[in-house]
């Protein structure tokens, strides 16, 4: 019989090689649509279109769960992704070449939600539950840490058909190792979520409601940081393709560094309340520091993008240990409600952002985020003053 230790090492496997194929593409899939010709504000519209499009699918996940399973589920969407990712290696007409890199953007959202329901139904021991979260969260960015340099030396080596050649041979593979790693699986009960009860544990709790705040706002960073900093870098300061790379793969070195430790933190002392207060502050601060900074050195923006996510580390992994503490496996509508914050996030953040570039040129959109941003540090004050 497979034990939950067995199948949640088959998680971190399978969550690795998925990060690898997921890292190819979430810098660079912007910097496709510049090759192909769109404007900076359509591209936004374009992500806007793609990530409402997973959060349709993530609300009609719950039924799709019932029918197929998560086991049969997640493979069959990372088979999906491998065949779209394939047919990008060709030549395609623009409108059709972007149809398909919003794919991308919808399958990878469901595929990351799916893991995560994988990694929760198995954590078990809630004192477990940083450390577990921890080392799934940094699997996750060691693999998007190798991604990015991956993606450098494919995109200074083939192009971006070497890149989607890439990306579909590791969803391929993805879908392969869930079927052999994850056979056994036991399948919680789906429901659909309760609006209703959301609701009223949002009124009632203060503590969740805080969760749901600071969730929002790390997604709408990153949904801004992963559409907005690639075009402002290739387009406007002009650093290369290959060199961006090496810069993104920097910049995700403080989630290898932070998580673990911060998760053994939270699991000893319950410290998240704190870790969120600074981590809004470092990620606000370092986010404004962008829009004054035009120089092309790489040294440059791999040190200022390392602090953004230094700060955007401490918030994550301190609001997944406050938000998993108030949840268990059965809390499916609380679970389900705060995963869909993240293509709800990467719906508003794009949008905001080409309204944004209607009126001001693009450097500034940083000094606008920080300013989203600073909203995080009441919030995080609230929780720490329930502490």
């Amino acid at each position: 019989m497979v034990t939950a230790a067995q199948l949640r090492r088959g998680t971190y496997i399978t969550n690795f090689v998925y990060a690898l194929q997921f890292g190819l593409l979430l810098f660079f899939s912007a910097t496709f649509l510049v090759e192909l010709g769109f404007s900076t504000a359509l591209i936004g519209v374009l992500f806007t279109a793609a990530y409402g499009a997973s959060l349709a699918l993530l609300i009609a996940a719950p039924a799709l769960l019932r029918v197929f399973g998560n086991y049969k589920l997640f493979p069959l969407a990372a088979a999906a992704l491998s065949c779209i990712a394939a047919a990008l290696v060709f030549p395609l007409p623009a409108p059709v070449a972007a149809f398909l890199v919003m794919c991308t953007v919808t399958l990878n959202v469901l595929l990351l939600m799916l893991l995560d329901l994988f990694l929760e139904t198995l954590t078990g021991d809630e004192t477990k539950t940083g450390v577990r979260r921890g080392l799934f969260i940094t699997i996750l960015h060691a693999a998007l840490v190798v991604a990015q340099l991956l993606a450098g030396a494919a995109l200074a080596l083939g192009g971006f058909s070497l890149l989607y050649a890439a990306a579909a041979f590791f969803s391929a593979l993805v879908a392969i190792l869930a079927l052999v790693l994850l056979r056994g699986f036991r399948e919680p009960e789906y429901e659909s979520v309760d609006w209703q009860v959301v609701r009223a544990r949002l009124v009632s709790s203060s503590d969740l409601r805080a969760s749901f705040y600071a969730q929002f706002l790390l997604r709408f960073f990153n949904a801004a940081m992963i559409v907005y900093t690639p075009i402002y870098l290739y387009e406007h300061i002009g650093i290369p393709l290959s060199e961006m790379g090496i810069i993104f793969a920097a910049t995700l070195i403080p989630f290898l560094l932070l998580e673990i430790p911060l998760g053994k933190l939270e699991d000893t002392k319950h410290d998240e309340r704190f870790v969120l207060v600074i981590g809004f502050i470092v990620l606000a601060f370092s986010t404004a520091l962008l829009s004054f900074v035009t120089t092309p050195a790489v040294v440059v923006w791999a040190a200022l993008l390392f602090a953004t996510r230094v700060g955007a580390a401490m918030v994550e992994m301190g609001n997944e240990v406050h938000f998993f503490r108030q949840v268990s496996g059965v809390d499916a509508t609380e679970m389900d409600a705060f995963r869909m914050l993240v293509p709800l996030s990467h719906t508003v953040a794009p949008i905001v952002g080409a309204l944004f570039l209607l009126l001001f040129p693009i450097q500034y959109i940083f000094l606008a985020l920080a300013g989203i941003l600073i909203i995080g540090i009441p919030v995080a004050l609230g929780v720490l003053s329930r502490a």
